[in-house]
């Protein structure tokens, strides 16, 4: 049967029958400029050679100590007295030096071995027997916060095995004394060694490692473009502390440690520029331990979102509150400061209306992170007030929970591959980096932990502050 409508009847069909639902959307959140920071250290080691100290010692210790001498001993008994004449000779040679450390004790020495012979009148007889000594200095050192060294030097010499006993009968008595070269060794040794003291001292005093610092202070003042998913990232790097670690004995040279505390800061936006380098700091004492840690955002971007969504909700059919049908049309979204916005594009067949309502709504949500899963999902998605308010007085049939939940189930994002991704990225990029002809960073990224999550207009991403670490190598 047709229905044949006059024409005012038409325009009043019209009228009443065409409805739309446009509420006004949430503003975009603008792409945030910087992440969390979190400091760093990193260390330069700076290697002092053993030479400048060994030369002092191989100049001034003989390798070869020898020499010879005579003495008396006087028999003085009741009745008579006698003088023994004996004579000795030595020759000890030296062996190569040894430097060792315990906390901020150098110690370089000697091990010295050799022989020693004696003989005597009277009753004529000689024996020999095997020497040794050590020597060597003991150095207290330590770094003054101007990056020159202190040190407190003292002498080593150990003698060992320096005297021959001696013993005979004479005229019905016993006769017995000792042919020491203890103190001969010591007369002979010990100028030397004080001689030594002082030129170690002073060789040290000579070591200034506020040039090798300073260049590793400046050149690492840098910022390294980054090469992930956001078109402008950038890597900031800003120290702002030098501390004292500690010396080791490193392939038998020094090795004093520089503890660089700093900044690697992900920033996300315009690049930010080289940092101007603050003055160079006095050195301190080293206090606790932070490794490198690397702030850096971990980026979804939207549009992979939208794929999903559009792939899965375009075209779907609801069924609402008074057997109103609903059809996605589209799904779009963005980010609202701390909030994630959905934008559903829909048309509905409303019983009663000739023709159907058509329009957009807005949903909001807060993103949240399970570290254990490393997914990041939305929870209190409801409408925004703008939408839920006009659909109170419009289209109520719209406020549907089903409907709702069906869109926030498709609101996740698995970032475990791309925190992986970066961090192969970040290890490739630190492994080697040369800052200048002189200085590079050698790293290493083990670890990683996220520490919070913002949302941009493009994209939402994780906070992720990638742990290992690093030393700046100074050629």
């Amino acid at each position: 049967m047709k229905i044949y409508l006059s024409f005012p009847a038409l325009v009043i069909a019209i009228l009443t029958g065409c409805h739309s639902v446009e509420p006004t959307p949430p503003p975009k959140a603008p792409i945030p400029i910087s992440m969390v920071k979190v400091p760093s250290r990193i260390s330069i080691p700076i290697i002092v050679k053993k030479e400048k100290i060994q030369e002092i010692l191989e100049k001034n210790i003989p390798k070869t100590i020898q020499g010879s001498g005579t003495g008396d001993y006087t028999i003085d008994a009741h009745l008579f007295r006698h003088v023994v004449h004996y004579w000795y000779d030595y020759k000890i040679d030296r062996n190569p030096l040894h430097i060792s450390l315990s906390q901020d004790t150098i110690k370089i020495d000697t091990l010295c071995n050799g022989r020693m012979n004696a003989r005597w009148d009277t009753v004529k007889g000689s024996a020999h027997i095997d020497t040794s000594l050590t020597l060597g200095v003991n150095s207290k050192i330590k770094l003054m916060p101007n990056y020159k060294i202190k040190s407190s030097t003292s002498p080593i010499l150990q003698i060992r095995k320096a005297e021959i006993p001696v013993g005979f009968r004479y005229k019905h008595h016993d006769v017995g004394f000792t042919i020491s070269i203890r103190g001969k060794l010591d007369q002979e040794l010990r100028p030397k060694l004080n001689e030594i003291v002082r030129d170690v001292d002073s060789k040290l005093a000579q070591v200034d490692l506020r040039k090798p610092v300073s260049k590793a202070w400046k050149d690492i003042s840098t910022t390294i473009p980054l090469n992930n998913d956001i078109a402008d990232a950038y890597l900031q790097i800003k120290p702002y502390k030098l501390q004292f670690s500690g010396i080791k004995v490193h392939k038998g040279d020094l090795l004093v440690n520089i503890g660089l505390d700093t900044y690697f800061q992900g920033i996300v936006g315009a690049n930010p520029g080289k940092p101007t380098p603050a003055p160079l700091p006095n050195l301190s004492s080293a206090t606790g331990k932070k490794g490198l840690n690397i702030a850096l955002p971990v980026y979804a971007n939207y549009r992979d979102a939208r794929t999903i969504l559009h792939k899965h909700l375009a075209n779907t059919m609801f069924t609402v509150k008074d057997n109103v049908k609903i059809n996605i049309k589209d799904v779009n979204i963005y980010g609202n400061g701390k909030k994630v916005v959905v934008k559903v594009d829909f048309s509905a067949d409303v019983p009663g209306q000739i023709f159907d309502t058509t329009g957009w709504v807005f949903l909001v949500g807060t993103p949240v992170y399970n570290p254990g899963k490393n997914v990041l999902s939305v929870t209190n998605f409801d409408y925004d007030l703008n939408t839920k308010n006009l659909l109170v007085t419009s289209a109520d049939w719209l406020l549907h929970e089903p409907f709702v939940r069906r869109i926030q189930n498709e609101l996740h994002w698995d970032y475990s591959k791309k925190i992986i991704q970066e961090q192969k990225k970040l290890n490739a990029k630190i492994s080697n980096f040369k800052l200048s002809k002189d200085v590079k960073i050698k790293g290493n990224i083990s670890s990683f932990v996220v520490k919070g999550i913002y949302t941009a207009t493009d994209g939402i991403g994780v906070n992720a502050v990638f742990g290992g670490q690093a030393s700046v190598l100074v050629r």
